[in-house]
């Protein structure tokens, strides 16, 4: 029965049972049950591809096998290549993360130095006013234009 519902026509006609598979129709049972293993939309090409009706049951069933541990290994490394693709593409965002914080540190490092100089600019100014205001503490000397400007505006108040 399940031979004839995988093998059988669909309808019956008026001629007798149409086989949907002329390679199949050709096998014994045996090798037909058999088959039953490999699925529907691949089992034709199967056994034509391996010859199914000049093997012997056992020669049959052992490519069946062969067949379903190599579709496992297939699957194994399509499993294994989709992640390692995964894990790639993980790792390029991550290299561009890092190349972002890179230049990002590169553009920080650049304007900590631009400070760094601006802040020794501005340490020596003021090294250099404190020196002289110490001159001027030392000898309180008011300069001769300073002094006419003085001059001239007391003049004027009185």
């Amino acid at each position: 029965m399940k031979i004839f519902e995988e093998y059988g026509a669909s309808q019956i006609s008026l001629f007798g049972a149409i086989s949907n598979s002329q390679t199949i129709a050709n096998l014994p049972y045996s090798k037909a049950l058999q088959l039953l293993s490999v699925p529907a939309e691949e089992r034709e090409a199967f056994a034509e591809e391996v010859g199914a009706d000049e093997l012997s049951v056992r020669e049959l069933k052992a490519a069946i096998a062969e067949r379903d541990r190599a579709r496992r290994e297939y699957e194994k490394e399509r499993e294994l290549n989709e992640q390692l693709q995964e894990r790639l593409e993980d790792a390029e965002i991550a290299k561009e993360e890092a190349e972002d914080k890179a230049k990002s540190a590169d553009e920080l490092i650049a304007k900590v130095k631009e400070l760094e100089k601006q802040k020794d600019a501005a340490e020596d100014k003021a090294y250099k006013l404190q020196e002289d205001l110490k001159k001027a503490k030392a000898d309180p000397k008011i300069p001769k234009s300073r002094l006419d400007a003085l001059k001239a505006e007391a003049e004027a108040a009185a």
